[in-house]
């Protein structure tokens, strides 16, 4: 009999609790269009061509806008805000542009968008209901490559959408846009390699993939994050797959050597990038002590694995010199 009524109850409870979380999401998605939890890449970075700039996305003051870190001088200012969020810049190859994925208000969708840092000139470059993201520039900085989702999540408390898409090109000076890769693959953070290959990491595996014969190498196994260096003889990557403290190595692609940069460690390292000289490699760093709680730090270390170094916390972003 107790066990009835409490069956009963339980019952009651869903179906009075159920209508009121479609209406909370119902209003989510009318007022933001797009719901985007908090990722393990809303604070991603990339290094200038020169190795003299870091540009990053980071959570301040109710959103996610683009900041740019002078190495030498140790100051940081914010490169832009818009009404909602930026993320995923990537400077081109002669650090004269930056593109990123951004959040336009009412639209449910991410777009890509590119600065002119010398003109200021900010243009987005694809619209529609698609969820647009991981801008890559190449083709000598005449063509984009970046990531499309198509499945729009509705409602829940769920994100609305996934860190992965389908791989498609946007060509610069006439704004065409079209799927390059075999529709099988479903990654993220793609570049095209001056060979011609697709460089992408589909979650299990680092590869690349011809994109006229469809073939496949495996670079690396259980690899979350990973970037090729700028002579695209190089992989810098965090092994682990998903355990908790990542470990960053180099691996050669020339002689398919591997070397541990930080083979051990504490604390979880992700999104590693190596510098255009390959003498060091810049990541991140999550750290948790009792007094100040959870700190993320970006480093920097050699590449023979000495000296690391603390760049800056990004909790002290706003106390650091502002230019």
């Amino acid at each position: 009999m107790r066990s009835r009524i409490a069956w009963i109850i339980v019952g009651v409870l869903v179906f009075c609790c159920l209508p009121i979380a479609f209406v909370i999401a119902w209003i989510r998605d009318s007022q933001t269009g797009h719901y985007r939890h908090p990722s393990h890449y809303d604070i991603s970075f990339d290094l200038s061509p020169k190795g003299d700039e870091i540009a990053f996305s980071l959570p301040v003051e109710g959103g996610m806008d683009i900041y740019l870190y002078n190495i030498p001088l140790k100051k940081v200012s914010r490169l832009l805000t818009t009404e909602k969020y930026e993320w995923a810049p990537r400077f081109s190859s002669d650090g004269s542009k930056l593109a990123f994925a951004g959040g336009v208000p009412g639209e449910r969708g991410d777009h890509i968008f590119v600065l002119d840092r010398k003109s200021s000139k900010l243009e987005q470059l694809t619209k529609g209901l698609d969820n647009d993201t991981w801008p890559s520039f190449y083709d000598h900085d005449r063509k984009i490559v970046f990531t499309r989702e198509t499945e729009y999540q509705w409602g829940g408390l769920t994100p609305n959408w996934h860190d992965a898409g389908k791989v498609h090109s946007l060509d610069l000076s006439t704004h065409e846009i079209k799927q390059i890769d075999d529709r099988s693959l479903y990654v993220m953070a793609p570049e095209v390699l001056r060979s011609g290959l697709l460089f992408v990491n589909d979650f299990q595996f680092i590869k690349t993939v011809d994109l006229k014969s469809k073939a496949q190498k495996v670079l690396v196994k259980e690899c979350r994050d990973a970037r090729i260096s700028a002579d695209e003889k190089s992989i810098v990557f965090t092994e682990g797959g998903l355990k908790d403290n990542y470990l960053i190595h180099v691996k050669s692609l020339v002689d398919g050597s591997v070397h541990g940069m930080i083979e051990w460690n504490q604390n979880p390292c992700s999104n590693p990038v190596l510098s255009s000289d390959r003498k060091s490699i810049y990541y991140l760093e999550r750290a948790y002590d009792s007094s100040n709680g959870h700190q993320l730090t970006l480093n920097r270390i050699g590449r023979d694995g000495k000296n690391p170094e603390v760049l800056f916390n990004f909790d002290d972003v706003e106390s650091l010199g502002r230019s």
